[in-house]
């Protein structure tokens, strides 16, 4: 019988950021808690009631929710009969506040359930994205873990040599919820796309092969209105980014990123990363890494923006050593915080 029931709360069948997220907490579960693989169960659940409660706690002897930006204005997930029906010791850990702007408070209704939820648990972290600040702005005490994206990387497989023998450079322009990430901050698709157009060429020019990554089907909407010769642009689509993804990460030269896992998984590779933001996670993070010179908000001009980019990019080559070292100190910080609060965590349940 597995001792622990994992379910990740995030996009886990579409979204390659959510997979990592799950990836991170199973390596810390593995790290800290004296067990193995076939000791971790679970799947992400369908139906929150009475009679999963039951069969959870029946089969298992620990449940962790981990990972995904999952607390918003909306609401929180699961329900009370869940909840009150789980029976074996619960932890919520390394979730996000995860809003688009204009950010807005927690309802009522939404703050007393995450009360609720917190007092039922052994441990509720939320990750280190700036989801603490907001969430004590609405009156909710919690702790702070680093990001489970972190530490993803852990046990992959990575080749010893590069095996793509190129100097290439990947973008992630997210796609999904356009009108969220675009539109509330004053920028068109159609302007969007064009800086990234100007941006590629200039990657290009400076004699990299770019590829977009999709850790969503809807990323790369950019390339699709672009004409760009294959053998220069490229992209890493879904399939490839889940059978392979950590290691195009590795061992690229350099990583533009929208999304919040596609800043923090190059950075936790050593890959200078640029990051674009629409939303204030982005920046958050950025902050939290003592690297917010490295973020650029996407309601920028459009021609401001494209200099920034440009600039941060010749920037990135100049300091590529200098940005590995400061990502090395901050790892490792993170790695000191994880250490002490998953004994703390082995010390809550009983396997």
């Amino acid at each position: 019988m597995s001792k622990i029931f994992h379910s990740h709360l995030g996009w886990i069948w579409s979204n390659w950021g959510d997979q990592m997220l799950a990836r991170g907490v199973h390596n810390l579960m593995l790290d800290y808690l004296s067990i193995s693989e076939n000791d971790i169960g679970g799947e992400p659940i369908v139906h929150w009631n009475k009679e999963t409660a039951h069969s959870i706690s029946n089969n298992f002897k620990v449940f962790i929710m981990g990972g995904g930006g999952m607390i918003d204005q909306d609401g929180f997930i699961g329900t009370k009969e869940f909840f009150d029906e789980l029976t074996i010791p619960f932890i919520v850990y390394g979730v996000g506040y995860n809003v688009f702007r204009p950010a807005k408070h927690l309802s009522q209704g939404t703050l007393e359930k995450l009360k609720y939820v917190q007092s039922k648990t052994v441990y509720f972290s939320v990750r280190d994205d700036g989801s603490k600040e907001d969430l004590i702005q609405d009156g909710f005490q919690v702790i702070e873990s680093p990001d489970p994206a972190f530490f993803c990387s852990e046990r992959w497989n990575f080749p010893k040599t590069n095996p793509f023998k190129q100097k290439y450079a990947l973008i992630n322009t997210a796609g999904d919820c356009l009108d969220s990430r675009y539109k509330i901050n004053n920028v068109t698709h159609s302007d969007f796309c064009w800086r990234v157009g100007l941006i590629t060429d200039f990657l290009l020019n400076k004699g990299y092969k770019v590829y977009f990554t999709q850790h969503v089907p809807f990323d790369a909407f950019c390339f699709t209105t672009m004409k760009w010769r294959p053998d220069q642009v490229s992209i890493l689509d879904f399939e490839t980014m889940e059978k392979n993804g950590l290691s195009w990460i590795k061992n690229a030269s350099l990583a533009i990123s929208m999304r919040g896992h596609a800043q923090i998984i190059p950075i936790s590779l050593g890959v200078p990363t640029i990051s674009w933001s629409t939303q204030d996670k982005n920046l958050g993070i950025m902050k939290k890494l003592h690297l917010e010179d490295w973020n650029l908000d996407v309601n920028m001009d459009n021609v401001k923006f494209v200099q920034a980019t440009k600039n941060l990019i010749l920037r990135a080559e100049v300091e590529k050593d200098l940005l590995r070292k400061k990502y090395e100190v901050e790892i490792c910080k993170r790695k000191m915080i994880a250490d002490s609060e998953w004994k703390n965590i082995k010390a809550l349940v009983s396997l």
